[in-house]
């Protein structure tokens, strides 16, 4: 997906997360996505929750960065 996401121009990406959801964090976080300090509460299926953002460079030279920004991911299990 991130050799896609490049070729259509992107190089960072962002997504968000339940706080509360150490599993996917730690997911994201081998897989070389960092939080970036950005956090919001947010409705989830009519429960308040906090939510963290993370982002992804996709190259390190950083010229004109474009951001793709996908929804909050919830994971239901």
């Amino acid at each position: 997906m991130s050799a896609r996401i490049r070729v259509a121009g992107y190089r960072r990406v962002v997504l968000c997360v339940l706080e509360a959801n150490d599993a996917a964090r730690r997911f994201y976080e081998t897989d070389g996505w960092a939080p970036d300090g950005a956090r919001r509460e947010e409705d989830v299926w009519g429960v308040d929750a906090r939510v963290m953002r993370y982002q992804r460079l996709l190259d390190e030279d950083g010229d004109h960065l474009q951001t793709i920004v996908c929804r909050t991911l919830v994971i239901a299990g």
